[in-house]
């Protein structure tokens, strides 16, 4: 027979994420459309500037930017072209129809204009310092709008009693502690954060122990009447002498105290008797103790 090639050996594929990029970047830009690009001249070297696409030449696309002074042109590779979000701007960074750097910073930045310092990122909070008062932001009314709601459930938006909310109803669920991270650069507001979380938390538990304390004071229904005046002045008088003892008498609490009267009058017949020489005047019998001390008397 003759010998049958050996089948050739596949390895695992490799996916190069840069290509990928670079194949959706190409399919998505057109000529004409608004692009984020860093412009170190116009924009520095951290920021983004919007720019448009004059032309698209493989990973090359040439994007043109302006600013009141002067206008340039850039070749940059596809990967560094971002497009915007085209809509309003939303709560919640990961709603973002194009999610990138500057199309997170522009929404922040539009977010903020309005007097909204709060923005989520899934489960995390974003928040910017606005250096001012901003009327309406915090509150008992904010506070009640948070309550029992989920983070993106809550009529208020995204806040800050929002996350201390979802801590307070973990730790009650799970009877453990939690945990809220606060952190930030200098002046970003981590004081002041603080400062609500703590605020909410001490409204939460006191506003949670309310309807407990209102129910065990509420009024009794005129439907309901009151017991008798004898028989509630007897249950109080025997509560008051033996609060953790039944008001009812059991056998065992009618032995005991028919025990108890048997032993004083014994010991008040003894007492008689070693008062006076005479036989004693009560109507119990001496014990015999008492029976010998008389006998030696006598």
């Amino acid at each position: 027979m003759a010998d049958e090639p050996a089948p050739e050996k596949k390895g695992p594929r490799k996916l190069v994420l840069g290509q990928k990029e670079k194949k959706t970047s190409e399919r998505k830009l057109k000529e004409g459309q608004r692009v984020w690009v860093k412009d170190t001249s116009i924009a520095g070297t951290d920021y983004f500037a919007l720019g448009n696409v004059l032309a698209i030449n493989g990973n090359k696309i040439t994007v043109e930017t302006a600013n009141d002074t002067k206008t340039q042109e850039l070749i940059l590779p596809s990967h560094e072209c971002h497009l915007p979000h085209p809509g309003e701007p939303v709560p919640d960074h990961c709603q973002l129809m194009f999610l990138s750097q500057p199309t997170l910073l522009e929404n922040t930045r539009k977010r903020f204009l309005k007097d909204k310092i709060y923005t989520y990122v899934g489960e995390i909070l974003v928040a910017v310092n606005p250096f001012k008062l901003i009327q309406g932001l915090y509150g008992t009314e904010v506070m009640a709008q948070c309550r029992g709601k989920k983070t993106w459930q809550a009529a208020c938006g995204p806040h800050v009693y929002a996350i201390a909310e979802k801590g307070y109803v973990a730790m009650k669920k799970s009877s453990g502690n939690q945990c809220i991270v606060v952190s930030g650069e200098s002046g970003a507001g981590k004081t002041e954060t603080n400062k609500q979380l703590m605020n909410y938390l001490i409204w939460r538990g006191a506003s949670a122990r309310r309807p407990r304390a209102a129910a065990r004071r509420a009024p009794r229904s005129p439907l309901t009447p009151h017991p008798p005046a004898r028989a509630q002045a007897r249950t109080r008088r025997r509560a008051s002498r033996s609060p953790t003892r039944s008001s009812t008498p059991t056998r065992s609490s009618r032995r005991s105290a028919t025990r108890r009267r048997r032993g004083t009058r014994t010991r008040r017949a003894s007492a008689a008797t070693c008062s006076c020489s005479s036989a004693p005047t009560t109507r119990w019998s001496a014990p015999r103790s008492v029976r010998s001390c008389s006998s030696a008397r006598g």
